[in-house]
């Protein structure tokens, strides 16, 4: 016997080793972590019978990591599953029902499940390069959203999950599955992100407890009644340009989201706000008594935020970058950002500082209304 607790199957050829891998775990019965990974291009081959190998052989699996290897889990039962990610191949959608059915049966038997990553982005991947437009994707995610309405499994005990898909129509069929959870967690992504308008996101006053959300746009007045309700907010990642619209939409946004102390924001502006920018959120929650903790710019972007807004560097705020992770991260299943918290010397090697470095950036952007 192995006294190996972590498996990791990546291949980008086409698996051919089934027959070893039962082997494998037939001898690994202290298995605790299991990744199977393929690529968005291998063929479509049916893990079921590995996945009943390590049902049975490792009793005390905790992660399970499927990386674009098909949603065949037949009548699998993971008592003992405490994370869960799930990409799913673009050929599933093709070639049979949604996939959100086979992950919805699947987690009705995960009853201790306390992470769920779910990726499918077929609609931008897969399925677009053999569909004409995405509107039958918006159709088939529309007929899911119906048959799964009302309808979740006991995820009692679901703390966190993020979310990937291709449209926004099929982000509120995925979303229906932590419906009856108690989530503390939740980022979604959209990519891209096309008729914003088809995204439910009133679905999120299912989790008034929330301390730590990523969203992606809209930015409207569904959002700002939205956050209303997330009174034990921390932590929020949002687009630039879509925070200050929202700001922009409210009296007084220091009154929004009383208990957020750490703001994320990613995403390149090309545009100009009047009236708003970060630097003025976070000196209006001071005044208010309210202030924020930390500023967070994804590590993308940090230079070019700090262009934009070179008086940054004197605000009352730890100021730093941060790198998200899309999954689970090694041994460990991390899936937290990466935080890198700036010191004063640091800030300054990132371009300009003072009012004369922002005029000169304003002077230079084109004028936009939003």
């Amino acid at each position: 016997m192995l006294d190996a607790k972590v498996l990791r199957f990546h291949t980008s050829e086409r698996w051919t080793g089934l027959e070893q891998v039962k082997a494998i775990l037939r001898k690994t019965p202290a298995l605790q972590h299991l990744e199977l990974c393929a690529n968005r291009d291998s063929p479509l081959i049916s893990w079921e019978p590995i996945l009943q190998a390590a049902e049975k052989q490792a009793p005390n699996l905790t992660t399970l990591i499927m990386r674009y290897v098909p949603t065949t889990f037949g009548q699998l039962v993971w008592s003992s599953l405490l994370n869960l990610e799930i990409r799913i191949h673009g050929e599933e959608h093709i070639s049979g029902a949604h996939p959100v059915f086979e992950v919805f049966e699947l987690l009705g038997r995960t009853p201790y499940l306390e992470r769920l990553v779910l990726h499918d982005l077929a609609g931008t991947f897969g399925v677009i390069r053999t569909r004409p437009s995405l509107e039958f994707d918006n159709m088939e995610a529309e007929s899911a959203l119906q048959v799964l309405r009302g309808r979740s499994p006991p995820l009692f005990r679901l703390r966190v999950f993020h979310l990937s898909t291709g449209t926004p129509t099929m982000a509120s069929a995925y979303l229906i599955l932590p419906s009856g959870s108690s989530l503390r967690e939740l980022s979604i992504s959209i990519r891209p992100l096309q008729w914003p308008e088809l995204w439910n996101i009133e679905q999120l006053v299912a989790w008034p407890r929330l301390k730590v959300l990523s969203l992606p746009p809209p930015s409207d007045m569904r959002v700002i009644q939205v956050f209303q309700g997330l009174e034990d907010l921390e932590d929020l990642e949002y687009p630039r340009d879509a925070f200050l619209y929202l700001m922009a939409l409210v009296s007084d946004g220091a009154k929004i989201l009383p208990s957020l102390k750490t703001l994320r924001i990613r995403g390149r502006s090309f545009l100009r706000h009047d009236n708003e920018s970060i630097v003025g959120f976070l000196r209006a929650r001071e005044s208010a008594g309210v202030p924020l903790q930390r500023l967070l710019i994804h590590e993308n972007d940090l230079e070019d935020m700090l262009h934009y807004e070179p008086e940054l560097r004197r605000v009352k705020v730890q100021i730093g970058k941060y790198r998200p992770r899309d999954g689970f991260e090694g041994v460990e299943a991390a899936l937290e950002p990466v935080d890198v918290l700036l010191s004063e010397s640091e800030l300054r090697q990132y371009g300009p500082s003072g009012r004369d470095a922002l005029d000169r950036i304003l002077s230079e952007w084109s004028v936009y209304d939003l």
